[in-house]
């Protein structure tokens, strides 16, 4: 048993390295990866901040960290954590359809007819936590489902740090599980919880001053969506969970069909509303960010639970339909193209291979993605969104959220004289949204283009330097 048991771990590993490309195809990855080096290094010289400043997933930088610190070099370090994450995943559905009494082929046939739908392997290998926190969500299921208590409080303390916008879907698990226990059992399962998830809390107020992770914020302030009118704001989240779902066929509809048949998938689907009404207030655009990565750790897990009351059915009917979804999301999986494959993480690359080469080491760059230039070149950077600078957000705050979005460029103009930074280095697909050049040279800010992004279908960055 031990010896299967094994063997099935050590193929699971090898299946998740071998899907895991050495490159992310997120800069989101190279900012954890800056903030686990910043660690070993007591600081980040190039932004002048702590280490955890920027940090969404305080769980993933820190093993980020353990596996650097255990020797490997970064980028394989970083591969290690996203294939580590896909492999989780898999495991913790193989549990949550052996908890609900699956066996067979049936309990075989669940995990992969969730890895298999939409982009969830692309979002699980993403380069930051998405793969972990699908993992942890649905191993709260899991547990919940067992009535296991002390290993959903578990869980359940760790989620909210691993993705902020499922502290909803903690606290449901939470309840739920703890729904018909006896008082002790509350009480010790309750203080399970409370030391996953304090130690946290502590390590983010000692380095950064706040007791929760200030990414959003920073988000917030620059997208500018909250002051939207409610219908419009309503109509850009709701389009992009219809886009997630038509993405997400044929598996999406069978197991929706099944959420509500269970007490708990109706919980964990009402947590879900609860984020997806937070984001509508606070940033309904962020559910279209990088393919709709935010959607994929509300909804997989509800997906994943649907899908698993679905084949406990034994009628000819749900069988012959679970059948059909199994083979059809392997058709779809097979033959769509992998985000991981485009050309913009090589492009990243190469344009911190350019700074290198063309750019005085010591010149100030002015950021919009702030992770790959922090780890592929050594020069001060400073962050135009906020994340890794939180001197960024204030300017933001009063120009760009006062104004919803239309000075914006007054906001960045500040944050670049104020900096002193002297190039700005900005991806084609970001100036096509937001023009920020074009509003840099309204401000008075000379610009002379020295990198031109490269002509591809995918994302490029374009340097320019800048004169005051």
């Amino acid at each position: 048993m031990h010896f299967r048991a094994a063997t099935m771990a050590v193929l699971l590993a090898a299946a998740a390295w071998f899907l895991t490309p050495m490159l992310p195809w997120l800069d989101d990855a190279y900012i954890s990866l800056d903030s686990a080096q910043s660690l070993l290094a007591g600081g980040d010289p190039q932004y002048g901040t702590r280490p955890l400043t920027g940090v969404t997933s305080p769980p993933y930088v820190l093993m980020l960290t353990a596996l650097l610190g255990a020797g490997l070099e970064p980028l394989v370090a970083l591969r290690a954590a996203r294939a580590a994450g896909l492999a989780a995943m898999a495991a913790a559905l193989w549990v949550l359809a052996g908890s609900m009494g699956l066996t067979g082929w049936r309990r075989a046939a669940m995990p992969v007819m969730i890895l298999t739908t939409g982009a969830v392997i692309d979002q699980a290998i993403n380069g930051v936590e998405t793969g972990w926190a699908m993992a942890v969500a649905i191993a709260l299921l899991a547990a919940c489902v067992a009535g296991r208590p002390f290993l959903a409080l578990a869980a359940a303390g760790v989620l909210p740090w691993l993705r902020p916008d499922l502290l909803p879907f903690a606290a449901v698990g939470a309840v739920a599980v703890l729904w018909r226990q006896p008082a002790r059992v509350r009480v010790r399962a309750i203080a399970v919880g409370a030391l996953c998830s304090l130690p946290w809390a502590l390590w983010v107020y000692v380095d950064t001053g706040h007791w929760i992770p200030q990414t959003m914020a920073a988000k917030a302030a620059f997208f500018a969506e909250s002051c939207f009118p409610l219908g419009a704001k309503l109509g850009s989240a709701g389009r992009a969970v219809r886009t997630w779902f038509a993405l997400s066929l044929p598996a999406a509809v069978l197991a929706a069909i099944w959420v509500p048949a269970c007490r708990l998938g109706r919980l964990a689907a009402a947590a879900g509303l609860a984020t997806f009404a937070a984001y509508v207030v606070m940033l309904p655009g962020a559910l279209w960010h990088n393919d709709h990565r935010y959607l994929y750790p509300i909804a997989v897990p509800v997906l994943a639970l649907g899908m698993a009351v679905c084949l406990t059915r034994r009628e000819l009917a749900w069988r012959a339909a679970a059948i059909a979804v199994l083979v059809m999301g392997l058709a779809i999986w097979a033959i769509q193209p992998s985000r991981a494959d485009s050309s913009i993480p090589g492009e990243r690359l190469a344009a911190a291979a350019w700074v290198r080469e063309h750019v005085d080491a010591g010149a100030r760059l002015l950021v919009q993605d702030a992770g790959v230039f922090s780890v592929f070149t050594s020069n001060p950077l400073v962050d135009l969104v906020g994340l890794k600078t939180p001197a960024s957000v204030e300017p933001h705050r009063r120009w760009t959220l006062a104004s919803c979005g239309a000075d914006r460029a007054q906001a960045v103009a500040a944050i670049a004289r104020s900096s002193g930074a002297e190039y700005l280095i900005v991806s084609s697909n970001w100036e096509a949204i937001f023009s920020l050049t074009e509003g840099l040279e309204a401000q008075g800010v000379k610009l002379e283009r020295v990198r031109l992004a490269p002509n591809s279908p995918d994302d490029g960055y374009n340097v320019y330097r800048m004169r005051f």
